[in-house]
C-alpha cells in the first residue's frame, strides 16, 4: 500500500485550490500538479481532472422538489403576463359571468359536520343558493383551455404542493390548481433573516399539524381552514370578516406551533418559533378589540407553543386569556365557529 513520503523539513504542504479527481475519490492530499499530480504519479493510479466525471453530492428528494415548484410557480407568473386580463372582443361563454370573482360569504361548513349538535347554530344563518350562484357550487364549470377565468376564491380550497402534479404545465392544471399556485401563501408570515421557508416547508408543517391529530384540540378543521385560506390570499382577495376561519394570527400562531414537525432542522429552531410567536401577537390587540372566532384557537396553540419550550407560567396566561375571550364574547354566540372554538379552549384548561 502506498503510504506518502513525510516532509523533511517537519512543515506541512499548502493547500491547492482543487484536487484532481482520483485523490478526491480517495481523499487524500494532492499537490494540484497538472497532468498529473505526484499522488497518482507515486502510486501508479490514473490521474484524471475532467470536472464532468467528479463526484458530486446527490441533491436531496426536498431541494429537488422546491426548484420545481419555484419553476412552476416562475411559469405562471409569466404565462399570466403574456396572457393579461380577458378583453371584451374575446368573448365569454355564456355560462361564466362577465366578473369571474364573486364576493360570496364563505360556506359554513360547520352545519355540515355530524358530530355538532344542530342547537349551536342559529337558524336564521342560512346558506347562499346554489341556483343564484351556481359557478361558486362548480368551480370547474368555468374553466376552458385558454381561458384564465377562476371562480369564487370560497368555492377553491388551498392544496399542498406536494399533492399537485408539477409536471403538467400550468396551462392544463384545473382552475382550483392555478389557484393554489397562484395563491401568495406567505403574504402574512415574518421575515425570518437567512432561514427561508420554501413552500414545500410551509405545506409540510400544516399537513403535519392538521394530520398528526393535534388539530382536534384546538378546534381547527382543515378543510375549513385551507377553504378560507385560499379565500383570503388567492388573487382577489375577500375581506377576512368574523366568519372566517383564517386569520395572520391563527396562520402564524399555527406555524409557532408546528415548526416542531418540520423536516427542515433550521426551520425547527427556537430562534425560528419565537418569530412566528411574536408576529403572531402582533394582531392579538386587535382582535380583542374586534373580535374574531380565530383568536380563542390562535391563544390555544400560543399557549401550546410556550407549554412546548418550558414556559409553563405564559402558557397558563395564555390559556387564562383564551377563557376570559369566550365569556367576554358570549354574547357573540352567533358567530358560527364560537362554540366550537370556545369548548376547545375549555378542554385545553381542563
Amino acid at each position: 500500500m502506498f503510504q506518502p513520503e513525510a516532509s523533511t523539513s517537519g512543515r506541512r504542504r499548502p493547500y491547492v485550490t482543487r484536487a484532481c479527481n482520483e485523490c478526491r475519490r480517495r481523499r487524500c492530499k494532492c499537490d494540484g500538479e497538472q497532468p498529473i499530480c505526484g499522488t497518482c504519479a507515486a502510486s501508479g493510479h490514473e490521474c484524471s481532472w475532467n470536472p464532468d466525471t467528479e463526484a458530486a453530492r446527490p441533491f436531496t428528494k426536498q431541494y429537488i422538489e422546491s426548484l420545481r415548484v419555484k419553476i412552476k410557480l416562475l411559469e405562471s407568473q409569466i404565462a399570466q403576463l403574456q396572457s393579461g386580463p380577458p378583453t371584451p372582443s374575446a368573448g365569454l361563454p355564456p355560462a361564466v359571468p362577465s366578473q369571474s370573482w364573486i364576493s360570496q360569504e364563505p360556506i359554513n361548513d360547520f352545519q355540515n359536520l355530524p358530530f355538532l349538535p344542530d342547537s349551536l347554530f342559529p337558524s336564521s344563518l342560512s346558506l347562499f343558493s346554489q341556483a343564484t350562484n351556481p359557478e361558486v357550487l362548480s368551480p370547474a364549470a368555468s374553466y376552458s383551455p385558454g381561458l384564465r377565468v377562476f371562480a369564487s376564491s370560497a368555492a377553491f380550497q388551498y392544496r399542498y404542493i406536494f399533492n399537485i402534479d408539477l409536471s403538467l404545465p400550468f396551462e392544463h392544471q384545473t382552475p382550483e390548481t392555478q389557484a393554489s399556485l397562484s395563491c401568495p401563501w406567505d403574504r402574512h408570515l415574518p421575515s425570518l433573516g437567512l432561514v427561508k421557508v420554501s413552500r414545500i416547508d410551509h405545506d409540510g408543517m400544516l399537513s403535519r399539524f392538521f394530520h398528526n391529530g393535534v388539530s382536534w384540540l384546538s378546534g381547527l378543521i382543515p378543510t375549513l381552514f385551507l377553504r378560507d385560506m385560499m379565500s383570503s390570499l388567492g388573487q382577489q382577495a375577500t375581506p377576512i370578516t368574523q366568519l372566517s376561519n383564517y386569520s395572520p394570527l391563527i396562520h402564524c400562531s399555527l406555524l409557532a406551533f408546528a415548526s416542531n414537525f418540520s423536516d427542515n432542522p433550521r426551520l425547527r429552531d427556537n430562534n425560528v418559533q419565537v418569530k412566528f410567536a411574536t408576529h403572531a401577537k402582533n394582531w392579538l390587540f386587535d382582535h380583542f378589540d374586534d373580535f374574531h372566532a380565530t383568536l380563542l384557537p390562535s391563544l390555544t396553540l400560543l399557549a401550546g407553543y410556550h407549554d412546548g419550550i418550558g414556559e409553563r407560567s405564559t402558557c397558563y396566561m395564555y390559556l387564562g386569556m383564551g377563557a376570559r375571550a369566550t365569556k367576554a364574547a358570549a354574547n357573540q354566540a352567533n358567530i358560527r365557529a364560537y362554540s366550537w372554538y370556545s369548548w376547545s379552549v375549555y378542554a385545553q384548561g381542563s
